[in-house]
């Protein structure tokens, strides 16, 4: 870690920049579970919840400012939270993701802070707009009217995620139904549409990419995480693309489509298949805490490493640390 990194840091954990902290602090990286993608005529899931005070990091999620660091109280255990990811069904929307959470109120202290689980992506009929979450689930268009305008994807939640992708504008051949189901918002940039307006034959059928996530350096290495997932096509040369940072691509095989990556809180890929077919599961979340103190206790097996003066536990699943 760069030198004036660390300082700043160790300036913050005292107090002199303005966070609150008197004493030792810790910095953290909480993304909350993806959502699934849609079956059937899919949209992509959303990216969980992004939230994250690392100091190094550009952004926290939405490419909001990074959060402050969090005062270390002693002996009081922090019990932490790692959220599931959604898990699709078949000719239904995608499942939403579960929070990510660090609390310690049970045992007295102060703490108690969450990302939000990402949305499923629409999927089967009716049409209908992706659910809401950390970041939206994309919208789904299985027996939209020829010709109809896109439509928006599910809400993002403020300063953690952004909004699902719209539905492609393209009519597809046959009568009422336009199949671009949009793709899952991602921590960082929302879904993108990309093609042409209307359908003109597969070379240019629309494509409905997931957004992309976002960089941290929470391990001492900068990793990208909470990509959205990739909405479905009539066509398969028409499927998008799941977003940078571990969101899973849509297929149009029964076999089902790409799930996010997991501990990267990614949505999961969208689907046009058989009406039983299920889009992808979404990416389980993570929690990553840097500290400038060692814990004196953890549970549930985070994997503990050093970063210069730091000391990083990564929680791939729920424990609890005490220092």
């Amino acid at each position: 870690m760069p030198l004036l990194s660390a300082l700043a840091f160790s300036i913050q954990s005292y107090g002199f920049l303005g966070s609150g902290a008197e004493g030792p602090s810790f910095q953290f990286l909480m993304i909350a579970g993806g959502g699934a993608g849609g079956g059937h005529a899919g949209a992509g899931g959303g990216a969980g919840g992004y939230r994250s005070s690392i100091f190094e990091d550009a952004y926290s999620g939405a490419s909001s400012t990074i959060e402050s660091a969090i005062p270390i109280e002693t002996g009081k255990a922090y019990v932490i939270s790692v959220g599931a990811g959604g898990t699709g069904s078949g000719n239904s929307p995608g499942g939403n993701g579960s929070i990510s959470r660090i609390n310690n109120s049970s045992a007295g202290g102060s703490t108690d802070i969450n990302s939000v689980g990402g949305g499923g992506g629409n999927g089967g009929p009716p049409s209908a707009a992706g659910a809401a979450g950390g970041s939206g689930g994309g919208h789904g268009t299985h027996g939209a009217p020829n010709g109809t305008s896109p439509f928006q994807g599910g809400a993002g939640t403020a300063e953690q995620g952004t909004d699902g992708g719209q539905s492609g504008p393209a009519t597809s051949p046959g009568p009422g139904a336009v199949y671009n189901s949009g793709g899952g918002g991602g921590a960082g940039t929302t879904a993108k549409f990309k093609g042409a307006p209307f359908w003109t034959g597969p070379a240019t059928h629309a494509k409905v990419n997931g957004g992309n996530g976002l960089f941290s350096s929470a391990t001492g290495s900068s990793v990208e995480r909470a990509g959205g997932g990739g909405g479905s096509s009539q066509q398969a040369s028409g499927n998008g693309m799941g977003g940078s940072g571990g969101g899973g691509s849509p297929l149009n095989a029964p076999s089902g489509s790409s799930a996010g990556t997991v501990n990267t809180g990614s949505g999961g890929g969208g689907i046009h298949a058989g009406p039983d077919s299920a889009g992808g599961t979404g990416g389980k979340g993570v929690v990553i805490i840097r500290a400038t103190a060692e814990a004196a206790s953890t549970s549930g097996s985070p994997t503990a490493s050093t970063d210069g003066a730091f000391f990083v536990y990564i929680f791939n699943s729920d424990g609890s640390i005490t220092f």
